[in-house]
């Protein structure tokens, strides 16, 4: 069975994590993803690319959540939380972020 406990490892798997800090708390880990979505209008040509950047931190990493508006910085880069989308796991929580 997973939980808590085993989140770091979790994490740590990956490979690819960066510590987190966020209301002066110790540092954590989570996944930092930046991908590129490209919005087109019915194959006319052109269209809009927008980067999404979103952060992947234990659910209980912080004494509290962040919240929209709030600074963390991610593997010593400063971003802002743009939103929390719907928590639909407890073990986990996802943020997206922009840089500051």
């Amino acid at each position: 069975m997973f939980g808590d406990s085993d989140l770091s490892v979790f994490f740590g798997d990956f490979g690819k994590e960066s510590p987190v800090i966020w209301n002066n708390e110790p540092a954590v880990s989570g996944i930092l993803d930046i991908h590129t979505d490209v919005f087109a209008h019915g194959g006319a040509p052109g269209g809009v690319e927008r980067n999404t950047v979103s952060l992947s931190i234990p659910y209980s990493a912080f004494t509290a959540t962040p919240k929209p508006r709030d600074a963390i910085t991610v593997g010593g880069v400063a971003y802002t939380v743009l939103s929390l989308p719907e928590q639909r796991d407890m073990q986990v929580t996802e943020l997206y972020l922009k840089r500051a």
